[in-house]
């Protein structure tokens, strides 16, 4: 089961980055005004939060992996 999520979340990304590269580098000097703390952002900084938070959750779920002795 986890595989498969894990799984999952490696597409979405896969899919994301492929769609991010499309865009022209004027879409990413784009703002808008972030949920968390109603301050603008553009997206370039969005995404490269986004990219690490990613990162950092699935080193987390990895871990947790290896310690349980879940085969993913």
């Amino acid at each position: 089961m986890i595989e498969n999520s894990l799984l999952l979340i490696k597409v979405i990304h896969a899919k994301l980055v492929h769609f991010v590269k499309g865009l022209a580098f004027e879409y990413l000097k784009r703002t808008f005004i972030h949920p968390d703390g109603n301050k603008f952002v553009t997206l370039n900084e969005n995404l490269g939060v986004y990219a690490w938070q990613s990162n950092h959750h699935y080193a987390h779920i990895k871990r947790l992996t290896e310690r349980e002795g879940w085969e993913y």
